[in-house]
């Protein structure tokens, strides 16, 4: 499922996401995949990949197609847009700071 809090959060839509930052996307994953307890078999399981996979998007090594981030929001009942908001906010904060 898609999810789309506010219109801040539809900017996601225009983002190229094979440019977006593997490693922030893959600590996210990490972080929402333990807060459930779910393990990285059961992940790789629940949306038909190898455990290899997932370890390589955790570490930023790999990307990840968007029918596979849209299969692992949707394991873990997380908005597919909750990757792309908060990688969304922390530009903002970084823009801020170099300003």
């Amino acid at each position: 499922y898609i999810v789309i809090h506010n219109r801040e959060s539809s900017k996601f839509l225009n983002t190229d996401f094979r440019d977006s930052n593997e490693s922030f996307m893959g600590n996210l994953l990490h972080n929402e995949r333990m807060k459930r307890k779910c393990s990285i078999e059961d992940l790789a399981e629940n949306v038909d990949v190898r455990c290899g996979t997932i370890k390589n998007i955790e570490s930023g090594s790999a990307r990840g197609s968007f029918a596979l981030w849209y299969k692992i929001c949707s394991a873990l009942r997380i908005p597919l847009d909750y990757f792309f908001v908060n990688q969304l906010e922390c530009k903002k904060e970084d823009e801020k700071q170099q300003i």
